[in-house]
């Protein structure tokens, strides 16, 4: 219909102008951010990097994405006057008073800061969407005020009180889990409710609930509910989950036939056959009675409820389990002296539900009586029937017992007889070892313990003696049981030892488990007649000197260089040659000067002296050649970055050079070379033309000469992605049953885009992943999306590729689908009245809807627009100050004026009418 009243207005006027009030000037005054991080999210917003910031550069910022930036403090955003939706989520804010002159805000996410308050929002009247959660908040009051929310997200905070949400009849949805609410009685008259969830909460009474008949969604597991009545007049409702509470009567469920998931594990239910009755359950819809009290079986009521579901097509999870009961005792404990002399038990099994057994032991006294106390030996996991104790020291009579246990209790213990045991001797240790500690001053000396039933460990040592022999074994110490290292520390240094050790109980020792020898050694000697000289630049200099020491592990070589005549730089060290070597040739001198050497032997136990230095002037050289040269294209493929890694230590500086590859297929000449500083590892090439490939060189020059050159691996192409789109947009059509979407293109370079779409799933903030819904060629910036697969809550992103690769995705548009019959709407008795500067437009609406004027010259152009908000039904009048949308005077003529009112539900209606501005 707008086309037609289009058409004939241009064939009868050709003019068309939008009525609208122009936003007042901004003053250019400095806006200051206090804290960084936001700054740096208002400047990529605005596209402004670098400068000052004024208001006149905030004047068009209408939505911002500054999640998960580190922000702490939002002082200076109370300048972006036109926000309309504002993504704060994951930061570090704690007041929002900046925000409370932000009135044109109508969707606002702060989820996961450290907020505590909501009062500086108690004056935003038009939010209609505002997640706070996983913040500190404990009061709503604030909220009162804030009558047009239909989405609430209160997750994972402090709230008691629901009282101050009473106030707020068009809410849709509202998330409340994790939080200590108990009475739900606020919450009574928000029949508008869709989606509702209650998860991990105190509640008890769903009473509050009976009348929110628009319910599709409902979580309120984690609570302490027993009684689902209050459920049963919720004809719409299709998710519920009421795990984890007291619940045994699903008889209320009986009659919601629109349930399409139910999840009702850990809960007390023990005949499901009210949900037979559910005449609504078939195929793949879902039922959760895990963990319940069902006894199933192919003849017992909750078997063939269960199995008439699953005839049906419904997926019913559930297990096998009754309530708990504690395991059966076993049978037959027997205790027997195995070949090994150790206790070997067995047993029989009696359950089939036990998590584990217990274990345990006593032994008689001396005047024949059993101790009332028994002492546990072991744990076992489940299903075990044997055991072998090897713990047991001593000659005695013995008894064991056995019980089985699970989560629900324990067995009766099963008990032995006794029998009369001499244990083993225990098993030899192994895997002796022996090295220095403490700067060779002690031993440490350890070993494996291969015994379960010692009483102690003896160790012993000897000496290696002058004459050429050990000495006797002598004693160094008796140890606790389960012993495994020991320090001695009363050692003479040069001294050999070998040392012994052996487990004890009460029946005799183990055989002896004997060390290698080990020698406590003192620190090596220094080397002497230490050398430098230098025959070829290219060789370095080589280093030669005399060892002195038989017992050093290696040398360390130091090196200064002569500065200005008696001034010498810092030692350095520079190499570390192997023990026994008298050569070694010091490859990294950097340039040609002075230098003095030094030399000692080290040892783990220390190093040696320094030797007498020794001094060499060395020769001149080029530098040597990079390596690794890489390309990469930067700046949005404006730019190549050239990157290489520096081997010399002499260069004072680097050349490139650069080819392009030719339309002719082959490579041009190396053109002029760039130079660098020494030291300098990169280079951005500027100086490129887009679209084309090219292949770099790099060499590094000193006074003497240059390196031979190094050239990239592969060749780059400068190609620059197109950028993101923006002003993304979705609004429901055809009655709410579509989601047109559009979007303004910001890249000359793309050369296909791609719309992509997501559902919210469930809780608040779970949604499904990703999919593409339609691909489309470059340039275009709408779709109507006619595949929508139900009512819910959807997103969508755009993106736009080219050869390059793509862009970023616009921030997400979030929309409902809620599909609607459509309300009859007219417009009646537009009339145009000039008056001095003014134009008053009167007109007469059937029914509540959001007014728009557009105002066109006679040429079509569009001259200026207004915005008359929602209007209810009856007689209105909207003002235009004869003034073009960049606020001058517009001359006198004949103007069209176009009125749309639209409605939620997908209805409109356009009136076209001529207008006379005179002078």
């Amino acid at each position: 219909m707008r086309r037609f009243a289009y058409g004939i207005v241009l064939m009868l006027l050709c003019a068309a102008l939008a009525l609208g009030m122009s936003p007042a000037p901004v003053e250019a005054q400095t806006v200051n951010f206090a804290d960084s991080n936001l700054e740096v999210a208002i400047r990529e917003a605005i596209g402004k990097p670098t400068g000052t910031i004024d208001g006149s550069d905030l004047q068009d910022l209408t939505e911002l994405q500054a999640t998960n930036r580190g922000i702490s403090d939002l002082s200076g955003i109370q300048h972006c006057i036109n926000l309309q939706q504002l993504w704060l989520g994951g930061n570090q804010i704690v007041s929002l008073q900046p925000l409370s002159s932000l009135t044109a805000l109508q969707h606002l996410y702060l989820w996961d800061n450290l907020i505590s308050s909501l009062t500086p929002l108690s004056g935003l009247g038009n939010l209609t969407i505002l997640d706070v959660a996983q913040n500190h908040l404990d009061s709503l009051q604030p909220l009162m005020s804030l009558t047009s929310l239909s989405e609430l997200g209160l997750e994972h905070n402090l709230i008691s009180d629901l009282q101050p949400l009473a106030a707020l009849s068009r809410l849709q949805m509202l998330g409340l889990s994790f939080n200590a609410i108990t009475d739900l009685a606020p919450l009574a008259g928000l029949t508008e409710l869709h989606y509702l969830s209650l998860w991990s909460n105190d509640i008890v009474h769903l009473q509050p609930l009976a009348n929110l008949a628009n319910l599709r969604f409902l979580d309120i597991s984690a609570n302490s509910i027993s009684d689902l009545l209050p459920l049963a007049g919720l004809p719409l409702l299709q998710y519920l989950y009421a795990a984890q509470n007291s619940v045994s009567d699903l008889s209320p469920l009986s009659g919601l036939h629109s349930l399409d998931q139910i999840d009702l594990g850990h809960n007390m239910i023990a005949d499901p056959s009210h949900l037979v009755a559910n005449s609504g359950l078939d195929v793949d819809d879902v039922v959760i009675l895990d963990r319940n009290w069902l006894v199933l079986g192919t003849d017992t009521s909750a078997g063939i409820a269960v199995q008439a579901l699953r005839d049906r097509g419904v997926k019913v999870w559930c297990d096998d389990q009754l309530a708990p009961q504690p395991p059966s005792t076993p049978i037959a404990l027997t205790a027997a002296i195995a070949a090994t002399g150790h206790v070997t038990l067995s047993w029989t099994d009696a359950s089939v539900d036990e998590h584990g057994f217990r274990l345990q032991r006593r032994s008689q006294n001396a005047d024949g009586s059993w101790p009332a106390q028994w002492t546990s030996i072991a744990s076992l996991s489940a299903n075990q029937q044997t055991y072998s104790d090897e713990t047991l020291t001593a000659k005695a009579s013995y008894q064991y017992r056995v019980q089985a246990f699970n989560p629900a209790g324990s067995s009766y213990w099963a008990t032995s007889q006794s029998l009369t045991v001499t244990p083993p001797i225990p098993t030899p240790p192994s895997h002796m070892t022996i090295w220095p500690v403490e700067d060779e001053s002690a031993l440490r000396v350890t070993w494996q313990d291969n015994s379960s039933n010692e009483t102690s460990f003896k160790v012993e040592r000897r000496r290696w003696l002058p004459e050429g022999a050990w000495s006797d074994w002598e004693l160094r110490l008796w140890t606790a049981p389960n012993f495994t290292a020991f320090t001695d520390k009363e050692i003479p240094i040069g001294s050999s030892y070998q040392y012994r050790v052996r487990a004890v109980n009460s029946v005799g020792p183990s055989e002896w488990t004997i060390s290698t020898g080990v020698r406590c050694e003192p620190t090596p000697l220094w080397p002497v007649n230490l050398n430098a000289f230098q025959s070829d630049p290219t060789d370095g200099v080589q280093l030669t000197w005399h060892d002195k020491s038989n017992y050093e592990t290696g040398f360390e070589i130091h090196r200064r260089r002569q500065m200005d005549g008696p001034t010498w730089g810092d030692w350095e060290a520079v190499g570390w040659p192997s023990a026994n070597t008298e050569q070694w040739d010091d490859l990294t001198t950097p340039q040609h000067g002075v230098y003095e050497y030094r030399i000692r032997a080290v040892n783990d136990h220390g190093a040696s002296e320094w030797s007498p230095s020794a001094m060499v002037s060395a020769l001149a050289r080029p530098p040597r050649a990079p390596s690794s040269v890489e390309l990469q294209a930067v700046d949005n493929s404006t730019a190549i970055r050239v990157t290489w890694h520096d081997s010399s230590d002499n260069e004072t500086g680097f050349m490139l050079s650069r080819r392009r590859w030719l339309p002719t297929e082959r490579w041009s000449d190396w053109e002029a070379q760039q130079s660098t500083d020494a030291d300098v590892t990169s280079f951005i090439d500027n100086q490129i033309s887009i679209g084309s490939s090219y292949q770099y060189r790099v060499r590094a020059v000193n006074h003497v000469g240059a390196s031979e050159w190094t050239v990239s691996a592969a060749a780059v192409r400068c190609e620059p992605t197109p950028l993101w789109p923006v002003d993304l947009h979705a609004e429901g059509r055809n009655f709410g049953a579509d989601i047109l979407l559009t979007w303004r293109s910001k890249s000359d370079k793309e050369t296909y885009l791609k719309v992509e779409r997501r559902r919210q799933l469930g809780q608040v903030g779970v949604w499904s992943d990703w999919q593409t819904i339609v691909w489309m060629a470059g340039g275009v910036t709408q779709h109507l999306d006619d595949s929508v697969p139900g009512d819910g809550k959807y997103q969508y992103r755009v993106r736009v590729f080219n050869q390059t690769g793509p862009s970023e995705y616009s921030l997400p548009v979030t929309v409902w689908r809620l599909a609607v019959n459509p309300t009859a709407l007219s417009v009646a008795s537009v009339t145009a009245q000039q008056s001095g500067r003014h134009m008053s437009v009167v007109y007469t609406l059937s029914a509540t809807a959001h007014v728009t004027l557009d105002m066109r010259n006679i040429a079509g152009r569009l001259v200026a627009s207004l915005d008359c908000g929602q209007q209810s039904a009856g007689t209105h009048s909207a003002a235009w100050n004869l003034r073009n949308t960049s606020g001058a005077a517009v001359p006198p003529g004949l103007y069209v004026c176009t009125l749309t009112a639209r409605r939620t539900d997908g209805s409109q209606a356009t009136v076209v009418t001529s207008v006379a501005v005179q002078r």
